[in-house]
């Protein structure tokens, strides 16, 4: 059970480092795209609470399986993470 917390903290971890490892590239970051980092940051942490909430209800036998409604977090944040990336791009490109 302690899998996907564990998953989540690295997740996380990794989203930290990779935006305050690239401190040349986060100095010329333009505004919107930090606020969506940190919108995408904040969705990691609350995809790993669901999705350890539904495998908690999972394991016992509140429900048969993780259902539908799990695609909906993960569209979420990949859609994010695709805005990240296209704000980044357009932005960093805007400024040189």
């Amino acid at each position: 059970m302690l899998f996907f917390p564990v998953l989540g903290l690295a997740a996380y971890a990794m989203a930290l480092l990779t935006h305050y490892g690239l401190v040349g590239t986060r100095a010329r970051m333009h505004p919107n795209a930090r606020a969506l980092v940190f919108l995408l940051m904040a969705e990691i942490v609350w995809f790993w609470v669901f999705l350890q909430w539904e495998v908690l209800r999972v394991a016992l036998g509140f429900a048969s399986g993780l259902g539908r409604g799990f695609a909906l977090p993960l569209i979420i944040v990949g859609g994010t993470a695709i805005a990240v990336a296209i704000v980044a791009v357009v932005t960093r490109n805007l400024k040189e």
